[in-house]
């Protein structure tokens, strides 16, 4: 049976409320890394572990940015975030279908 139209209307305005509260938000995922040389003479030297944020780009290629350590716990949060914001606007896709064809169903008379 399909949801009453006040019940999807209210749902939505619930959604934007927490568009607002969500805050900066990221679409992308952090890597962690270590590079790994050998020199010249045959020593193996591996650098401090760095971490990188990979995204995508306004023209949809890959792109990255260096993150600090200490920038860390930030970048996961505006990624969490960026991931509760994807789910909000399918969410948000679903409801503002079944609103449109729950009004397709109407009578006028």
């Amino acid at each position: 049976m399909p949801r009453p139209t006040d019940e999807i209307e209210s749902r939505l305005r619930e959604i934007e409320r927490e568009y607002a509260g969500l805050g900066p938000a990221l679409q992308g995922t952090v890597k962690r890394n270590r590079n790994r040389r050998v020199r010249k003479d045959g020593s193996v030297y591996v650098s401090p572990e760095h971490y990188t944020f990979v995204y995508r780009g306004e023209d949809g290629g890959e792109r990255w940015k260096r993150v600090a350590a200490r920038h860390l716990p930030a970048v996961s949060r505006m990624i969490k975030a960026g991931k509760a914001y994807k789910r909000l606007a399918r969410e948000h896709a679903r409801l503002t279908t079944a609103l449109a064809v729950a009004s397709i169903g109407k009578k006028n008379g």
